[in-house]
């Protein structure tokens, strides 16, 4: 007897229930959704390494904003690095080169988050909730230095650093 040409036994298809589908399908859904919330809660706790984006802020042309700053005092920016309220930031420039002297200022004390600090133009210096007063280089406050690229201003924001604890008192300053 020749079984060559006899084709194999086959299994009959698996059903299967719409009801599993819909629970497979829902149980997917659910972890993709708590995989996003995961990811949105780490970034937005965690702004610094979240890593979203360039970590240099290109602030813009140096000619240009050096004129506008000594017109007006420094430009006030929200932090274009963090998520949700975030770091605003002064950017700064001291001197009468355009190439040298940027600096980007948290608009900020660093050991109190809540306490905002705002640039007084007639007394040319920055004053926190407080009252106290901190030069124009923002000593007393996180200073990130700045770089001229190509006639543009860039600081980068993952360098800041307390740049020193001085501050002199509103009130002798009145």
């Amino acid at each position: 007897m020749n079984t060559t040409q006899v084709p194999p036994a086959t299994r009959p298809a698996a059903r299967r229930s719409p009801t599993r589908l819909v629970v497979v399908a829902v149980g997917g859904i659910g972890l993709s959704a708590l995989l996003v919330w995961s990811v949105v809660k780490f970034a937005s706790q965690n702004p610094e390494k979240a890593n979203l984006g360039d970590p240099v802020f290109n602030v813009g042309g140096a000619e240009r904003l050096s004129k506008e700053i000594d017109d007006r005092g420094p430009f006030l920016f929200q932090d274009p690095l963090s998520l949700g309220r975030g770091r605003n930031l002064y950017v700064q420039h001291l001197g009468d080169d355009p190439g040298t002297g940027w600096s980007a200022i948290e608009a900020r004390l660093p050991d109190d988050e809540a306490c905002a600090v705002t640039f007084d133009r007639d007394r040319e210096e920055f004053v926190d909730c407080r009252g106290d007063a901190h030069p124009p280089d923002g000593e007393g406050l996180v200073t990130y230095p700045g770089v001229v690229k190509g006639g543009r201003v860039r600081v980068d924001l993952r360098t800041g650093s307390n740049n020193g604890t001085t501050s002199t008192s509103g009130a002798a300053n009145s």
